[in-house]
């Protein structure tokens, strides 16, 4: 599959869930992790999700899904265990041009779930395309070794630092960027606890003698 990696921004978007098993179960929760307005369509789920309708606002529809369930939804994950019922899922979302993911089924899907973890507004999403997401997952459990803690911190100052030349009016390329962000200076600096020497070694080196 020649897929387009998007982040996409959930905040306060209705998001239609039909299933509910432990595979809807973790989408919910990742979801609700993402602000999104959740409902669920199953006539049995799990002990959990019932705990979210009361803990979270999610609405739950006890009976099965029927065609015209979409209206009104920005997105839509098919998590039931019926085959047949995922395909005429995916098909209402394609007529409405609703996305959609089907578990387990990419070649059905309009949108593919990948393994993520944060470090404060960094996302760091990783995808096999649908080809295996246990080792997606797998990988996402390295990297989140690797990325540790203080790249939160070093994502805040260089939006700060941008923020601030903006306001200034000053204009930076790509390359600029690319030649002033010493990324394992700044961090080391930002571990020592030395965040505002490493803003300020970021400005000096995008401005030079006009900081």
């Amino acid at each position: 599959m020649n897929c387009y990696p998007v982040i996409l921004n959930l905040e306060k978007q209705k998001v239609l869930v039909i299933g509910g098993g432990p595979v809807a179960e973790r989408k919910i929760k990742t979801l609700l992790d993402c602000g999104g307005k959740l409902t669920v369509i199953s006539p049995e789920v799990s002990p959990e999700i019932k705990r979210l309708t009361y803990a979270e606002g999610v609405v739950w529809l006890d009976r099965e899904y029927k065609d015209g369930d979409l209206n009104g939804f920005s997105m839509v994950i098919a998590a039931t265990d019926d085959h047949e019922t995922n395909s005429k899922i995916a098909r209402e979302a394609l007529q409405k041009g609703v996305l959609v993911n089907v578990v387990d089924d990419p070649s059905n899907s309009s949108c593919l779930m990948p393994a993520f973890f944060r470090r404060g507004n960094m996302i760091v999403a990783i995808s096999t395309s649908g080809a295996s997401p246990a080792l997606a997952s797998k990988l996402k459990e390295r990297l989140s070794y690797e990325i540790g803690p203080e790249w939160s911190d070093l994502t805040q100052i260089v939006g700060e630092v941008r923020q601030e030349l903006k306001n200034r009016g000053e204009t930076m390329t790509d390359l600029d960027w690319e030649s002033a962000l010493d990324i394992d200076d700044l961090l080391t600096l930002i571990k020592s606890g030395r965040k505002d020497e490493a803003k300020h070694s970021l400005l000096k080196r995008l401005v030079g003698g006009s900081l």
